[in-house]
């Protein structure tokens, strides 16, 4: 969903697949999940598709890792090392201590 509340869809973004179809879309994004995170996600990661207005959208689903799960930084870098939280309506990158004590508060 844009930020102006539109759903575009993914209808454009599937038809430049080598397999353009809802199958092909979904490996894309495991691929890209397995690719740039720390840990193996598929277990906890839910992938469906719906339809909403003429348009087919992808729904994911992410339920809650066991283990911290870091990420690689845009442009790639052979090391997943960033770490990532959702807080509220937003996504926020922590740091040193902050990253230290969240991690200790919510995995032990």
């Amino acid at each position: 969903v844009a930020d102006s509340g539109e759903v575009p869809g993914i209808d454009d973004e599937m038809a430049h697949l080598k397999k353009p179809d809802r199958d092909g879309y979904e490996l894309m994004v495991r691929s890209i999940l397995r690719d740039h995170l720390s840990f193996p996600v598929a277990h906890i990661v839910k992938i469906r598709f719906e339809r909403h207005t003429s348009r087919t959208v992808c729904l994911v689903q992410v339920g809650a890792a066991p283990e911290p799960v870091f990420s690689k930084p845009p442009g790639g870098g052979a090391q997943a090392i960033e770490f990532w939280v959702r807080s509220g309506g937003s996504t926020v990158q922590l740091f040193g201590t902050k990253m230290f004590a969240y991690i200790s508060d919510h995995f032990g």
